[in-house]
């Protein structure tokens, strides 16, 4: 099944058991491109394409919403042999294929899969290892199908899953000094929950939980393949682009659900690009504590990553 990358038993743990119907296209390089779809108990969608080069009827979409569904704190992150980096839980995972596989102008291509008709909170190291070998599987089987060398080497040894955990006000996503946004004491986020390994190229933690409270998404990128996914700033939405200011080489954008900046970081370590993408990402659509989060979290991180001294001046805010 999916191109011969899966076993039946895999295939029956992954829609819940039972027998399984698969409908599946072969994958394509140009475009990058294939499906397949396990029935069971439960549906699994599996894709393969290039982030920065979906649409739908209304035209391209944007990259970092794919972001925002696949890079999120209560996943595994693992690096993979061959240079590709992947996430998985209970309900999703997905893989980058190695850009020395398949070269792409519009970025690289990734494997991802979706489990179930709702999102599950990750409590099974099981069935999180299910889903991170089958989409270790899958982007082997595509690789070999474009004529690739695949690795074969499914993830092991996986760490234990991120958990929540009471978080310090004083130090958010534990960088010292990240503090609430002080103009908005209203902010009273409980709890926080981030990814562990920092040699994955990739770090995000979520801080705040539901009924009401403000959630906040905090991440940061230096793999290269992910790297490529971002597009300028301004390529979408209408969000005000900025310049990092005197301190700091490097163009953003602030919308009132994110802002991003991209900075060099040419001696960091675990960053092999020598570029850093940080992102802040407010889920109900605030300016100001997007605005008021931004230039700490950038200091900060770029300190864990001994990108030098790094300070971020914001330009004032346009005029409502």
């Amino acid at each position: 099944m999916c191109w011969g990358a899966l076993d039946r038993e895999d295939a029956e743990a992954l829609v819940g058991g039972g027998d399984v119907r698969a409908h599946e296209t072969e994958p394509s390089a140009a475009p990058v491109d294939a499906r397949c779809t396990l029935r069971g108990r439960m549906d699994v969608h599996i894709r393969v394409h290039a982030p920065g080069d979906d649409r739908d009827i209304a035209g391209m979409l944007d990259p970092l919403d794919w972001m925002h569904d696949f890079i999120r704190p209560e996943m595994t992150v693992w690096r993979s042999p061959g240079d590709g980096v992947g996430m998985a839980a209970t309900s999703e995972a997905w893989q980058s294929i190695p850009s020395t596989c398949v070269g792409n102008a519009l970025g690289p291509a990734v494997v991802d899969i979706t489990r179930g008709r709702w999102r599950q909170e990750p409590t099974s190291t099981e069935q999180r290892d299910l889903m991170a070998r089958a989409v270790s599987d899958v982007a082997d089987a595509t690789m070999r199908a474009w004529g690739c060398d695949a690795p074969d080497v499914s993830p092991a040894d996986l760490p234990d899953l991120p958990a929540e955990r009471e978080l310090d006000p004083g130090a958010l996503c534990g960088i010292e000094g990240l503090n609430r946004p002080e103009s908005h004491p209203d902010f009273v986020p409980g709890l926080e929950r981030l990814t562990v390994n920092d040699d994955a190229g990739l770090r995000t933690c979520e801080v705040g939980s539901g009924y009401g409270n403000p959630r906040f998404r905090l991440t940061t990128l230096t793999d290269p393949a992910l790297l490529e996914l971002l597009p300028p700033p301004g390529d979408y939405g209408d969000g005000e682009t900025f310049d990092a200011g005197r301190w700091l080489e490097g163009r953003g954008q602030i919308t009132p659900q994110r802002a991003y900046i991209r900075v060099p970081c040419p001696e960091g370590q675990h960053n092999r690009s020598r570029e850093a993408v940080f992102l802040v990402r407010h889920e109900h659509g605030n300016i100001d504590q997007v605005r008021a989060l931004l230039p700490g979290y950038v200091t900060g991180e770029a300190a864990r990553l001994e990108c030098g001294p790094v300070r971020l001046d914001l330009p004032e805010p346009p005029r409502r």
